[in-house]
């Protein structure tokens, strides 16, 4: 993927950075915290990510700050602009019903289409990221374990629900 600025960036666990919070690549400064994680069979981080080639970007923590829930995904024409958790865009021709499921090696992630008419589904390290109309809806593993992402009236995320109990409520 590219980070906002249009460079090519790796995720920020794989940035050369030697020791430092920037990148050897880029020269943009990354901090990664972990706030907090939700157990259990498909278990999740809560992460912040700090980029500062995302200083004009807000997903709802301050600019430049994007965190594990902030993908998104926006249709344009024939095809899709997949902004994941760290702020970096993959670029993928939009599935269709004789192409249903589409690879972008690069960015080792797949898109095709879901259950349903309105979903597509994104495929990245043995995750799959559910999304209707651009909106991280829920996260899947291979087993169908699952982790429902509930939003508030303004589209805000408040919960991460994994359907037996335990949650992860967003303040």
């Amino acid at each position: 993927g590219k980070n906002p600025a249009g460079d090519a960036a790796a995720p920020a666990d794989k940035t050369v950075t030697n020791g430092c919070p920037v990148s050897m690549v880029t020269g943009e400064e990354l901090l990664t915290l972990t706030d907090g994680t939700l157990d259990g069979i498909l278990p999740f981080e809560w992460t912040r990510l700090y980029r500062t080639s995302a200083v004009d970007i807000d997903c709802g923590l301050g600019f430049g700050w994007s965190h594990s829930l902030a993908h998104r995904l926006v249709v344009a024409g024939d095809s899709v602009v997949w902004t994941d958790h760290e702020n970096r865009i993959t670029e993928f021709p939009l599935p269709t019903v004789s192409r249903p499921a589409i690879t972008n090696s690069l960015a080792e992630a797949a898109i095709y289409l879901g259950s349903s008419p309105d979903e597509l589904v994104l495929a990245q390290d043995a995750r799959f990221y559910h999304f209707r109309d651009g909106a991280l809806t829920a996260i899947s593993d291979a087993y169908d374990n699952r982790l429902q992402v509930l939003r508030g009236y303004s589209g805000r995320v408040e919960r991460l629900d994994n359907g037996i109990g335990r949650s992860l409520f967003l303040r």
